[in-house]
């Protein structure tokens, strides 16, 4: 039997993406998401609380680059943005 494993991408895009999201992990649909830590705002902390707290998801990191020259350095500091609000790695 062959799995299919759906992601909800970009969780922290905004605050209605993730309102869907959790919904969708919530209820089974979706067993994974990546966090798009650079989006990340105050306003998310109750979702991201929430996030933290759904049992037997995936949760991994949307890398978004924006220095073109520093990829190692997106890579770096988002990961430990992601630490940071998840309180564990991707």
């Amino acid at each position: 039997m062959k799995k299919v494993i759906f992601n909800a991408d970009d969780f922290c895009y905004s605050l209605e993406f993730n309102k869907g999201i959790l919904e969708l992990l919530e209820e089974g649909t979706v067993t994974s998401t990546t966090v798009m830590v650079n989006h990340y705002n105050d306003e998310q902390a109750g979702q991201i609380a929430v996030l933290r707290e759904i049992p037997n998801i995936s949760v991994g990191l949307h890398v978004e680059f924006i220095n073109n020259k520093d990829f190692k350095g997106d890579i770096e500091n988002q990961y430990a943005k992601f630490e940071g609000l998840l309180g564990r790695a991707p």
